[in-house]
């Protein structure tokens, strides 16, 4: 009876059955992830996992502005023509940015400017990673435009699947932390080779609506995404990655045990949270003009709710017993480092889905200001742990994160309610 039910809910609620199709396929390619793990870190130390997290968190900050945040507003416009020139507009921002960062790469390598010795041989990737990381981007945004849901899961299982063998067999060599980036890299690719045949099948057929005139017509009716939306999001990375190259910078393996931490509390999240993002907008695009925007919002934030309490409480009760079985003793602080960031996942899967409504109802300095009490409250906070009381970052960044996200959601509640 139970399962009758759901089957109805899901056949009625356009939402949820766009929202299954990709949590399903999202759930096999975080499964594959998973699995993978216990041999990840046992081919790689907590150190090498710490560099990763570095190197990534600063290609994440870039790839952030890479596009000027068009690529957010590619689901909006009712116009296909409008939306093939943000996507344009967003690539060519992506081509520019990448390329200026490999130019500041060249001279860091010819100039030999002082860099962590690991940092220092990952250089040569950044503006590759920033490249297929923002291209993919825009053309998963552009796929879930069209609601070809079943086409950006089937993409997410295959890339993790080739991401993951790839760290794997270079791992076996010894290669270090190259052979993590190598992974990251060969997903990123296998990626955006699944999803731009659709894209160009589409772009073949409105070529002529792409001109200088057009691009430069999208720019100004989207203005706002890259005056306000792309600073709020940079604010955003920044105040989740800026603290942990903080943490990296004084103990590599403290950043690494947090890496991992965050990992496998991301699974909720990268299960349901960035899918109901990418479903959300377009839908909640139509909830604004029928009237009924703050009703979808809340009981999205409700669902999204009962959906991660469950599995984070879990984590939170069961990780510090089997994370030193699984991933190696080694590892062994992970346990705690999780118990910590429960609350803040689990405000933060609420609220990333739900806080696109500000972007929808126009209040995008509203969010700019969110984001950057989020920034200070959280590098104030590690900053203050690390020279105060190093024994203390962890929780200090876990606390302030999770106070940050509860303020975010109440405030996201207020303005949909108003507007």
């Amino acid at each position: 009876m139970f399962l009758k039910k759901m089957g109805e809910a899901f056949k009625k609620n356009e939402f949820l059955k766009n929202l299954s199709v990709l949590v399903g396929g999202t759930a096999l390619s975080q499964l594959i992830n998973i699995v993978a793990l216990p041999i990840l870190t046992r081919l790689y130390s907590p150190e090498e996992f710490g560099v990763l997290a570095s190197y990534l968190g600063l290609v994440t900050i870039f790839v952030t502005v890479a596009s000027l945040r068009l690529e957010v507003a590619i689901p909006l416009p009712s116009c296909n023509n409008v939306a093939i020139n943000l996507a344009v507009l967003s690539m060519s921002c992506v081509v520019i940015i990448s390329s200026l960062v490999g130019l500041v790469s060249l001279y860091l390598i010819n100039a030999r400017v002082w860099l962590p010795e690991n940092l220092m041989l990952l250089v040569y990737f950044i503006p590759l990673s920033i490249f297929l990381h923002g291209l993919l981007n825009i053309l998963q945004f552009w796929t879930s435009r069209e609601k070809k849901y079943v086409l950006l899961a089937r993409s997410k299982v295959v890339s993790n699947t080739f991401g993951v063998a790839g760290k794997v067999s270079v791992g076996v060599y010894n290669f270090g932390v190259q052979g993590l980036v190598f992974g990251q890299l060969l997903q990123h690719f296998v990626g955006i080779a699944m999803l731009a045949l659709n894209f160009l099948y589409e772009v073949k057929a409105r070529l002529n609506s792409i001109t200088l005139k057009s691009l430069k017509r999208a720019f100004i009716e989207y203005h706002r995404f890259p005056k306000y939306s792309m600073w709020e999001a940079f604010a955003s990375i920044a105040g989740m990655q800026v603290p942990i190259l903080m943490i990296a910078s004084y103990a590599e393996a403290d950043a690494g045990y947090l890496a991992l931490a965050i990992q496998l509390l991301s699974v909720p999240m990268a299960l349901v949270g960035a899918s109901a993002a990418q479903v959300f907008i377009v839908q909640a695009s139509d909830k604004r003009v029928d009237g009924g925007l703050y009703l979808f919002t809340v009981k999205t934030a409700v669902m999204l709710a009962k959906i991660g309490l469950f599995p984070l409480l879990l984590a939170a009760l069961i990780l510090p017993y089997v994370i030193p079985i699984i991933f190696g003793k080694e590892w062994a602080q992970v346990g705690a480092i999780t118990s910590w960031l429960v609350p803040c996942y689990l405000l933060q899967f609420i609220v990333s889905p739900v806080s696109m409504s500000l972007h929808i109802i126009g209040k995008q300095i509203k969010a700019l200001l969110l984001q950057i009490l989020g920034l200070v409250l959280r590098v104030g906070g590690v900053a203050v742990a690390i020279f105060v009381a190093e024994g203390s970052v962890i929780p200090v960044y876990a606390i302030s994160s999770a106070v940050f996200y509860f303020v975010f959601l109440i405030v996201v509640l207020y303005e949909v309610k108003g507007n």
